[in-house]
């Protein structure tokens, strides 16, 4: 009976006043169709409304950005205390549009809290709300299977982060650091078969690179495949007589190889001339920011390029055929732990093509670097401690 009291004020007091209210809203009206019929006082209204807006939508990022700065500095329950508040106010439940990915983001700062503080089974709980707001997003998958292994694994490691793993590659059948935690399970369970064939869906997986191709003052992008196998690039030179110069191919993520390069001589009608192709002295070949590796270049960062001189006997070639491999990204440690397995399952053909089809980095991390530089790998996602 209290609580219906405030209300029946309330209402007694509008129904006192419905003339005058009703009059303040027709006056509103009208003066907003006056101001909206001329241009300048239109477009000065409609920018405050807009400013207004983006300081209202601002205030999450302000308050996101300061559970931030508590997780930074370390104070993990102030930070949960905090993130749980904000959590509470603005749930994320399923993405659907840009705003959520901060959501996203408010619940990995949550988790990493939980984690750093070491309540456990509220940290896997805000991994497993991470995998079910947006599932699509391998990262993740990956991060719900890395907590699994950190807070779950005993003397082995826990069959959670295995299916994290394995669902991450699912999203991403290229994602190496998803593909070594996922072998790395199997290898301390001795089970190579299961390493063995991870290890040959990843070569296998599809993936396209596009590459550039700089020949001149012209700039050409060619999708290659990328899984250790070789492919032809096919390019037409400048046709003037005599034109000599620099075939620049630039790939600033996976390594390479050059298997072979040949030129073919321009035919001019009324002459007789030798058109067969005419093969490219690979020792003449210049690399940038690469680095050797086994039979291929590693490269080093994002201005790494493969230099192709056309100078003496290929010079005034119109056409020039480029066949090269390119490997998927994989490190020395883990390769290491994939070519055991093939020699105890005594797969000594298996063996022969792992070797063809794989160049590696030095360190896990030198690799995971190669795959930060990636574009596509970042599109569309969070960037904030989106890993």
């Amino acid at each position: 009976m209290a609580d219906s009291a405030p209300t029946a004020h309330w209402l007694a007091t509008l129904r006192r006043n419905e003339r005058r209210l009703s009059a303040l809203w027709i006056a509103g009206v009208a003066l907003l169709f006056v101001v909206m019929a001329f241009a300048p006082a239109r477009v000065r209204l409609l920018r405050a409304l807009q400013a207004g807006a983006n300081l209202y939508d601002a205030r999450w990022d302000r308050r996101l950005a300061a559970g931030e700065q508590l997780v930074a500095a370390g104070r993990y329950e102030d930070a949960i205390t905090y993130l749980e508040k904000l959590d509470a106010e603005y749930p994320a439940r399923t993405s659907r549009q840009g705003r959520d990915k901060e959501r996203e983001h408010l619940l990995r700062l949550l988790a990493q809290s939980y984690e750093a503080g070491d309540h456990k089974n509220k940290a896997m709980l805000a991994w497993e709300r991470l995998v079910r707001f947006d599932s699509l997003h391998y990262r993740n998958h990956f991060g719900y299977a890395l907590a699994a292994g950190r807070l779950l694994s005993g003397w082995a490691p826990a069959e959670e982060a295995r299916n994290g793993f394995a669902n991450a590659l699912l999203l991403l059948p290229t994602h190496l650091p998803s593909l070594r935690g996922y072998i790395d399970y199997y290898n301390n369970r001795s089970e190579w078969r299961e390493v063995v064939a991870a290890h040959r869906t990843y070569l296998d997986a599809f993936l396209v690179d596009e590459v550039q191709v700089r020949v001149g003052d012209r700039t050409r992008y060619i999708a290659m495949r990328v899984d250790g196998l070789p492919h032809d690039i096919d390019l037409t030179l400048p046709a003037s007589a005599g034109w000599s110069g620099n075939v620049e191919i630039v790939s600033p993520t996976y390594p390479l190889a050059i298997d072979s390069a040949w030129s073919t001589a321009p035919v001019h009608v009324g002459q007789l001339s030798d058109a067969s192709p005419q093969a490219i002295d690979l020792r003449t070949v210049q690399y940038r920011a690469m680095a050797p590796s086994a039979n291929a270049m590693v490269p080093r960062d994002s201005t790494a390029a493969v230099i192709i001189p056309m100078t003496g006997a290929q010079a005034g070639a119109t056409r020039i055929t480029v066949r090269l491999r390119m490997y998927k990204l994989m490190d020395a440690p883990l390769f290491a732990q994939i070519l055991k397995c093939y020699r105890n399952l005594l797969d000594a053909a298996g063996l022969e093509q792992a070797q063809l089809r794989n160049v590696s980095f030095e360190s896990p991390e030198s690799a995971d670097a190669a795959f930060d530089r990636l574009d596509w790998a970042r599109d569309g996602m969070y960037k904030r401690g989106s890993r």
